[in-house]
C-alpha cells in the first residue's frame, strides 16, 4: 500500500500510455450551459462546483448523471451501474460523475485569473486555443474553460479495477481503477477518495493529452516516493496542471468549505506537488499562505 502523501503518484503510472491506434469520439457533447441547466437543483445551478461545505454534492438527478455520461462517454456497463440519482458519491461511477461536476460547476474564479502568468505554459497555450474557439469573456467563470479542456481531451471513460493505478490515459480514453479505496492510512478500512481529489485526477488525465507521459523520479524521490515512481521534471506536465486547478480551487473556496474538507484539498495539492521535481518557483506549490481553511462562519 502507498503512503497517503504519495497516493497521487498512482494517478497515471504510464501517463499517455495505451494503444496508440485507439481513438474514440463520443457521439454527444452537451453544450456547457445546457449541461449546467440539466444538473441544476430546482431552478438554480449550485455554486462552488455543485458541492456543499461538507464536500458532498447538492444532489444528482438521473438525467444529470446521464448527461455527464453522454458528454464524456462513460461506459456504464464496465462500471456495472446505470445513471441514477445520488447525493453521497460512494461508487466508482458516482465518484467519476461527481468529479466532472466539480470541475464544470461554478469555480468562483474568473477566466483571466485562471489564465494568469504563473500557470504552466502548456496549459496557457491550450487555454488560448479554447478562448479563440469559444470566445470566453475574461470575467466569465473558469468552470466553462476547464469544461472545454476536459471535453476536448477525454472521449471515453471506462472502469478497469485491475489496473495498478488510480486512473490512466491513452488516446482520449480514461481508465478508472478502484477509486473507492484511497488506502489512507495504510491498512485502514477502504474509503473513497474525495470528490475534489477525483476532480484533480480527471484533470491530470486530460492533461496527458497536452503533454504526454511522466519520467521516473530518480534521485529526486523524497522519503515518500520510490526512485521508479512517476514524476514530472517541472510544472509543464500533468502534475503541474493538476496542481494548478487544485491550488486555484482551494484558494478560492477554502474559506467556504468545512475546515477538514479544505485541508483535504490542500493535501491533494501537496501530493501533486510532491511529484514535480523542479517546483521551487511554481506558484501552485508555494502559495500556501494564500489558502485559508477556516471553515464557514
Amino acid at each position: 500500500m502507498l503512503p497517503a502523501i504519495a497516493l497521487i503518484i498512482a494517478a497515471a503510472p504510464c501517463g499517455g500510455c495505451g494503444d496508440p491506434s485507439f481513438q474514440y469520439h463520443g457521439p454527444v457533447k452537451w453544450p456547457y450551459e445546457d449541461l449546467l441547466a440539466v444538473c441544476a437543483t430546482g431552478d438554480t445551478v449550485p455554486d462552488r462546483s455543485f458541492l456543499t461545505p461538507a464536500g458532498d454534492l447538492w444532489g444528482v438527478a438521473p438525467e444529470c448523471a446521464d448527461a455527464v455520461g453522454e458528454t464524456f462517454e462513460i461506459d456504464w456497463d464496465s462500471f456495472g451501474e446505470e445513471p441514477d440519482s445520488f447525493t453521497d458519491a460512494t461508487t466508482p461511477a458516482e465518484l467519476v460523475v461527481a468529479g466532472f461536476l466539480a470541475v464544470l460547476g461554478h469555480q468562483d474564479i474568473a477566466v483571466d485569473e485562471t489564465t494568469r502568468d504563473g500557470a504552466p505554459e502548456v496549459l496557457l497555450t491550450r487555454f488560448d486555443d479554447l478562448q479563440s474557439k469559444y470566445g470566453f469573456a475574461e470575467s466569465q467563470d473558469a468552470g466553462a474553460l476547464w469544461y472545454q479542456l476536459l471535453t476536448a481531451e477525454i472521449d471515453q471513460v471506462v472502469y478497469n479495477p485491475e489496473i495498478e493505478a488510480i486512473m490512466s490515459y491513452g488516446a482520449g480514453r480514461v481508465n478508472v481503477g478502484d477509486i473507492t479505496d484511497a488506502l489512507d492510512p495504510p491498512g485502514s478500512p477502504a474509503q473513497s477518495f474525495t470528490i475534489v481529489e477525483v476532480a484533480g485526477f480527471l484533470i491530470h488525465e486530460a492533461a496527458h493529452g497536452l503533454h504526454g507521459g511522466h519520467i521516473e523520479c530518480g534521485e529526486a524521490a523524497g522519503p515518500f516516493l520510490d526512485e521508479d515512481s512517476n514524476c514530472d521534471a517541472n510544472a509543464e506536465g500533468a502534475y503541474g496542471v493538476q496542481a494548478w486547478w487544485l491550488y486555484d480551487w482551494t484558494r478560492s473556496n477554502g474559506k467556504w468549505l468545512e475546515e477538514g474538507v479544505c485541508w483535504g484539498s490542500t493535501r491533494a495539492l501537496a501530493d501533486a506537488c510532491m511529484c514535480i521535481i523542479e517546483r521551487d518557483d511554481y506558484e501552485a506549490c508555494n502559495g500556501w499562505d494564500t489558502i485559508e481553511c477556516e471553515g464557514p462562519e
